[in-house]
């Protein structure tokens, strides 16, 4: 069994960094090339807000994967410097929250869906990615920018159907950066919500 992988104040700082290139560049997949910057620990040691990541070292016993999950919980929601992670009360909870009752809360969003956009089963199922003439998006960005589901009910679906590359959305105000949020923070969740585990739950919604 692997232990827990410790990081000290520069491992945080990297950490952090590779989260920031993930989410803000369009070519760097911190997964794919494992978390390796650019970042040197001199010039980290001249870094005036190196005690932010020390702070957050010492909020999780320098855990990685807990850290991991932080950076990863404020990036989504678009907090993006340490300092204001640390400022924040509410994004870390709430992911906790969504993260550990996720089956429960995932059905939640899959009724919602069937519901509100499917007449109860009566729509097919696809009328979820089908963009209806004059909507510049589909029912299921739609529900998540109305707050009605979650962003990870959405990846969970892409990773299971694949309907991401196949959505013709064509507005350029919202979608481009959501698109890239939606796709980027997938690739972070990969390991942790096995897409597999929920298809029966889509069945059972939609055919019960």
């Amino acid at each position: 069994m692997t232990g827990t992988e410790r990081l000290d104040e520069f491992g945080v700082y990297s950490l952090y960094l590779a989260c920031k290139l993930h989410y803000s560049t369009g070519t760097y997949n911190a997964v794919k090339y494992r978390f390796k910057t650019s970042a040197k620990q001199q010039s980290f040691w001249k870094r005036k807000d190196r005690y932010f990541f020390y702070k957050v070292g010492t909020k999780f016993n320098f855990d990685r994967s807990v850290i991991l999950d932080y950076f990863n919980a404020h990036f989504v929601e678009d907090i993006s410097w340490v300092g204001n992670m640390l400022d924040d009360d509410t994004v870390w909870p709430d992911y906790k929250k969504r993260i550990q009752s996720f089956g429960y809360r995932f059905e939640a969003d899959i009724n919602t869906l069937c519901d509100d956009h499917c007449e109860g089963g009566n729509l097919p199922f696809d009328t979820l990615f089908t963009i209806a003439p004059g909507d510049a998006h589909p029912p299921i960005i739609k529900s998540f920018l109305q707050g009605d589901i979650m962003i990870e009910t959405i990846i969970v679906l892409d990773n299971i159907l694949g309907f991401m590359d196949k959505m013709k959305i064509t507005e350029t105000l919202v979608w481009p950066d959501l698109r890239n949020k939606i796709l980027k923070y997938g690739i972070m969740l990969d390991t942790k919500l096995n897409a597999n585990n929920y298809k029966k739950i889509i069945l059972k919604v939609f055919t019960s």
